[in-house]
């Protein structure tokens, strides 16, 4: 990605068993979307997304690579 820009990810653990934890190493990430509904958009240093669920998040490319 560009340095400066922000970025919208989607994760889906589509897996059975286990959560998966996502993080980018020294970002924040805002969370904006949940199953299909907004939440509060509150800012996180790694979210968990479990088994069968899916997250929308920004993260602000602002540190150096």
């Amino acid at each position: 990605g560009d340095q400066g820009r922000t970025y919208l990810f989607r994760v889906s653990n589509v897996g059975v068993k286990t959560s998966v934890n996502v993080r980018i190493q020294g970002h924040s990430l805002r969370l904006v979307e949940v199953e299909g509904t907004h939440p509060v958009q509150n800012v996180y240093d790694s979210l968990d997304v479990h088994v069968g669920q899916s997250v929308a998040f920004l993260v602000t490319l602002d540190k150096a690579a």
